[in-house]
């Protein structure tokens, strides 16, 4: 069970492995941007369901608070 690495001489080797972490370490900090964005904009759309949600609620209740003020008070 060989690898490509052992064929290499020690210079050779060491550009390789430096290469290897250096490609490992891009990809992993692309794919942290990439999830990052993908859960900022799953928080930015509840958040607008969110405010939607708070504001039907809030009319719901100014509803039924004036729904309880008696006939011949309300104007």
């Amino acid at each position: 069970m060989y690898n490509a690495a052992t064929y290499l001489d020690e210079t050779s080797n060491w550009i390789f492995w430096f290469l290897f972490v250096v490609i490992l370490v891009v990809t992993k900090i692309i794919f942290m941007n990439f999830v990052i964005a993908e859960a900022l904009n799953s928080y930015t759309k509840i958040k607008q369901k969110l405010n939607e949600w708070d504001l039907k609620e809030n009319a719901y209740l100014i509803d039924e608070a004036e729904n309880m003020i008696p006939r011949f008070i309300r104007t």
